[in-house]
């Protein structure tokens, strides 16, 4: 809801994939975003990825939600900076 609202983003139909060897493989670079769960072996050791350790707001009030899409914008921003 935040995301349609704010940035016009609509991601209520939108499901997570799960990220294979052949994905990581693919890419120039991925992110991980971690609550603190083991991650495939694939992920641990590669260099191509970056763990973002970003808090689950399932059920908290809006206001944190909002603070967590300013935290994820926020490190996308560093992270598109830093690549170019």
């Amino acid at each position: 809801k935040i995301m349609k609202e704010q940035e016009w983003l609509d991601l209520y139909q939108k499901v997570r994939k799960q990220l294979t060897p052949h994905m990581a493989d693919e890419a120039d670079k991925v992110v991980v975003i971690c609550r603190g769960d083991p991650c495939p072996d694939y992920l641990e050791n590669n260099p191509k990825v970056t763990f973002w350790n970003i808090q689950d707001l399932y059920g908290t009030p809006y206001e944190s939600v909002r603070q967590l899409k300013d935290e994820v914008k926020q490190h996308v921003e560093r992270l598109v900076s830093q690549i170019g």
